[in-house]
């Protein structure tokens, strides 16, 4: 039932002031119940004129302004309920306070009471009020210092915005949509109409009209449609009155649109599926939703299920994953199919305001790459959702930011507001060859210590990359606690802000490195281009040299995994040399082990603060896309220079006697290979030619000679072979761990 105002406004004639009052925070809490926000506004401040000084009744006040976005004055009316008791008779103030100072920009002065929250509600560290605190001190912080940042789209108001709220724009075709709560009659503010709902609408001329009763069903408010395709199905959210929100279909036939049926798998009885969005991704058609079903990280999680048989079957819905979903809500999803992009709205990754829009790149049963928000001025301090690309160059999105209309304050209602992208192509559409590849490189991944499969000498791993950095991710507790062990105060709080930098901007950009730079890669090989990839390994110097060789190796093995199970094996054919098109992509291996690394880096195994959980650690365990290089198939005379080993290692010595080793090459191209010139990085390391031009599958060797006598520790030393072939440059490189006995 919608809830009304009562014209007399708590006043009835022969009832005392305490009834009158209780009478009042009844139909308020009614109200609030309906999500009728204004009225329980206007009931709470009728039940204040006869108890001004009621704590009780000033928290519910203060509620109704928060529900309502009454920004200002919510944080006038928490601060006074906060204060009251020091937060102890009603702790939740001091959060909603917390919430309300980010929502009006005053990001220092809610850093402070974040700190108050934490005390008060978020004593355990993992309760939700602890998780939270903790985030939005650093959000605050972020939001702090990206103040004054600002991308160059432009965004306006659409024209069609009214004084109502205006939400979930969609253009369909020619056809735009929205949801609305528009009144046919009201008087002095207040709605008469008796089925005051949510309704779908569509733009008819220069006006919107509510959808047939089919869908816009009295029982209930109705919105967030969405289409198939060809147009033959909708997509809705129905929310009836003391039941949760689920998600209905109906189908168009004959002409006009049949009754529609909720969704089975896709909802359940006990909880809430809404915001539908439908796309198709080779061949498979998805159903995007936001769900606060079993199973889900916190609030609404972004769920999606498999669409087949033309809508007559879904697949059992499953959660996007921890990376994209949080402890707070994550709503408003939609896939933009030519990007590979998923936006969504969350009130929890770093934001300016309340809901901020975010991207993130992957697909669906894949891989999402940690959110990006999208800045100024597309996100705003209030709340910024159903952000929807129309074209390449504009979208549109909803928001309650300052400048919207409403008949009551600037923030209680949402409108349509449209965003101008700059005229410039995606990044996929600007990409144009392998040099342009090349440009994203290298793309550095990092590992726990002895990871993967531990305690081993495989080269070998069975593990996909993407396994180990979710292991390694969640083990950033234990890095911060490991690392500011023993430290207090400010020293304990940098080694522990050390760690999550580490984590924030080293390894979770290398997974969004590696995703951009994997798509791209596809791009370059469906092109029937055969490629060569070089990959370089590091360790830290805990373990022996010999060891520390094979583990980069195992390394480089679970990356080359991630490779061939990306976007449903895409790459594998070629890696295996069977795809039909005639690419491949082979792998040069570098495992350089500990020998780049600082030598300043403990090795102690019995200092694991600082030779596993530190920073300096942690940077050295890596392995990196160095380069990718490509045949040319079109020019049919080429000379190839390919070697059998790269790299060697030769080991700890104690003797600093001159060493010797040879590599073995072949030319692999169809033209006679010449070796125009060698240059070394040291005067210890001389290279010898057998031969200086191999006619085509001639093979030969190149000798190198190491002096040790005046080197100690660890030691690299590198060496470029010039040649006419492809590549024009090989590098080649020796390693020894020179020890001088006293």
């Amino acid at each position: 039932m919608r809830c009304l105002l009562v014209l007399i406004l708590c006043g009835w004639i022969g009832l005392g002031q305490a009834q009158n009052l209780k009478q009042c925070l009844k139909y308020g809490e009614e109200c609030m119940n309906a999500g009728d926000y204004h009225q329980a506004i206007t009931f709470y401040e009728k039940a204040l004129e006869f108890d001004s000084a009621s704590i009780d009744v000033l928290n519910k006040y203060a509620g109704a302004l928060y529900a309502y976005n009454y920004y200002e004055k919510a944080l006038y009316y928490y601060d006074k309920v906060a204060k009251k008791g020091n937060g102890k008779l009603y702790p939740e103030s001091i959060y909603y306070k917390a919430l309300l100072q980010k929502n009006l920009g005053l990001y220092r002065e809610a850093i402070i009471t974040w700190k108050q929250v934490k005390k008060v509600l978020g004593r355990k560290a993992k309760s939700y009020y602890g998780l939270k605190s903790k985030q939005e001190m650093k959000a605050c912080n972020w939001a702090y210092k990206s103040r004054n940042d600002s991308t160059d789209w432009e965004i306006k108001p659409a024209e069609f915005n009214t004084e109502d709220s205006e939400f979930s724009p969609l253009i369909f075709g020619e056809d735009q949509f929205i949801s609305s709560m528009k009144a046919r009659e009201t008087k002095a503010q207040v709605v008469l109409d008796d089925d005051y709902r949510i309704q779908i609408y569509k733009k008819e001329g220069s006006d919107f009209t509510a959808l047939d009763s089919i869908i816009n069903s009295t029982i209930g408010d109705n919105g967030e449609a969405v289409f198939s395709a060809d147009g033959k199905r909708m997509y809705f959210t129905r929310c009836i009155e003391e039941e949760p929100c689920h998600i209905y279909i109906s189908r168009y036939k004959g002409g006009k649109w049949t009754k529609p049926d909720k969704l089975g798998v896709v909802n359940d009885n006990k909880s809430s599926s809404v915001q539908p969005f439908l796309f198709e991704d080779n061949g498979q058609e998805y159903l995007l939703f936001s769900s606060d079903r079993e199973g889900t990280i916190g609030g609404l999680d972004i769920w999606y299920s498999e669409v087949r048989y033309d809508g007559n079957e879904y697949s059992q819905p499953k959660n996007l994953g921890k990376i994209v979903n949080t402890p707070d809500d994550e709503v408003s999803p939609y896939y933009n199919i030519i990007e590979k992009r998923l936006y969504f709205s969350s009130s929890w990754h770093y934001g300016y305001g309340g809901m901020d829009v975010f991207s993130s790149n992957g697909s669906m049963g894949g891989r999402f790459s940690k959110p990006r928000n999208l800045g100024k001025p597309v996100n705003s301090l209030a709340n910024d959702i159903y952000y929807k690309k129309v074209d390449l160059f504009k979208a549109q999105l909803s928001s309650n930011r300052t400048g919207s209309l409403s008949q009551t304050h600037g923030n209680c209602c949402n409108d349509v507001y449209i965003v101008e992208l700059p005229q410039d192509e995606p990044e996929q559409e600007k990409y144009q060859d392998l040099e342009d590849l090349n440009r994203h490189l290298p793309v550095t991944l990092y590992f726990h210590n002895d990871r993967p499969n531990p305690n081993t000498v495989d080269t070998f791993t069975t593990l996909n990359y993407l396994t180990t950095y979710d292991r390694y991710h969640d083990m950033i507790p234990e890095y911060k606690q490991k690392y500011s062990a023993g430290l207090k105060g400010q020293k304990a709080e940098d080694a522990r802000s050390d760690i999550e930098d580490f984590f924030f901007n080293r390894v979770d950009k290398g997974v969004e490195d590696l995703e951009l730079f994997t798509r791209l890669l596809l791009v370059e090989l469906q092109k029937g281009q055969k490629i060569e990839m070089t990959v370089q390994g590091y360790a830290s110097p805990l373990a022996k040299t010999e060891y520390n060789v094979k583990l980069t190796y195992r390394r480089i093995s679970s990356m080359i995994n991630y490779l061939k199970s990306y976007d449903n094996g895409k790459l594998k054919p070629y890696i295996e040399g069977t795809s039909p098109d005639g690419g491949s992509l082979s792998f040069i291996q570098i495992p350089f082990g500990e020998y780049t690394a600082d030598q300043t880096t403990s090795d102690n195994p019995n200092d694991q603060k600082n030779s596993v959980y530190s920073r300096k650690a942690a940077q050295e365990r890596k392995i990196e896309i160095q380069s990718v290089q490509i045949k040319n198939e079109s020019d049919s005379t080429y000379a190839e220079i390919h070697f059998d080993k790269e790299v060697h290692d030769f080991g700890v010595l104690n003797q600093p006697d001159k060493l010797e080793h040879t590599f073995t090459y072949e030319n692999t191209g169809q033209e006679d290979l010449t070796i125009e010139s060698a240059i070394s990085s040291c005067e210890c390391v001389t290279i010898d030619f057998e031969k200086v031009t191999l006619k085509p599958g001639e093979k030969s060797t190149i000798r190198v000679e190491f002096d040790p006598s005046e080197q100690s520790g660890k030691n690299m030393y590198s060496f470029i072979i010039k040649n006419n072939g492809f590549p024009k440059e090989k590098v080649l490189s020796v390693t020894a761990d020179v020890v001088i006995e006293e």
